[in-house]
């Protein structure tokens, strides 16, 4: 993307991703934490670090270091099925383990005594972080000098699958951080990392084989991870209310 473009998408992703997290903020009682919004964004490094020594051996063994290198065209390289699903699995494991640590070390440095409960609102603030670091590292990689093809409609479509990725993180960073304070977290974070490897398989699968347009596409995905804030919400209320 040009420097007008990435701009545009960094200004458009980023407003409503904070957007869409101030509202599920509030509908959960909850308010924004700009500290913890700064852990979340420092988290996503430490995931995609998590993911990329999981993935990046088996990339180079079978592809050569051709594939982490920034060579002119990546479409040369062809990942397997068994590969697509692996390198999910990986940022599965990765990004999910990530979003544990801000409240976990919080605790772990306060003897339990800081944060208190409920954790849910500060995982949805964790999730917003690492959404925001997200948008950045994707717009920073996206960015070209010139690139003459691009559309306004190109910098919508990436916004749009930017507003995917938001719910998605601001879902699996709440369910987190509510298991870690119901001394399950084990089991949340199995189901997360499940989460995150089947959404990030399908997307790698139809990108592999585009049995539907792009459009389509999205739709499907943003679709799941809207469909995934909402039963969270819902299941985090409902406990509290019979508990």
């Amino acid at each position: 993307m040009s420097v007008v473009f990435t701009l545009l998408f960094f200004l458009i992703s980023i407003g409503i991703s904070i957007l869409v997290g101030y509202i599920c903020l509030r509908l959960s009682n909850h308010n924004i934490n700009w500290q913890y919004i700064s852990f979340g964004m420092g988290i996503f490094f430490i995931g995609i670090a998590f993911h990329s020594f999981i993935a990046l051996p088996i990339v180079i063994s079978l592809h050569g270091f051709k594939a982490i290198l920034l060579i002119p065209n990546k479409s040369e390289l062809s990942f397997t099925l068994w590969e697509l699903f692996y390198f999910a699995v990986a940022a599965g494991i990765g990004q999910e383990i990530a979003k544990v640590l801000p409240i976990w070390f919080e605790l772990k440095r306060t003897n339990n005594y800081n944060p208190t409960p409920p954790f849910f609102g500060l995982g949805l603030n964790i999730g917003l972080g690492f959404s925001i670091s997200e948008i950045l590292i994707i717009g920073i990689n996206s960015w070209q000098p010139i690139m003459d093809s691009l559309s306004l409609s190109n910098v919508v479509i990436g916004s749009f699958e930017r507003l995917s990725g938001t719910l998605f993180h601001i879902s699996t960073a709440g369910l987190i951080a509510f298991g870690l304070e119901q001394k399950k977290i084990k089991w949340f974070l199995l189901i997360c990392i499940v989460l995150h490897t089947f959404l990030d398989f399908i997307a790698g699968f139809l990108g592999k084989f585009p049995i539907i347009s792009l459009n389509m596409e999205e739709v499907l995905l943003f679709s799941f991870s809207l469909l995934l804030l909402i039963v969270s919400m819902f299941f985090v209320r409902r406990f509290r209310s019979i508990t």
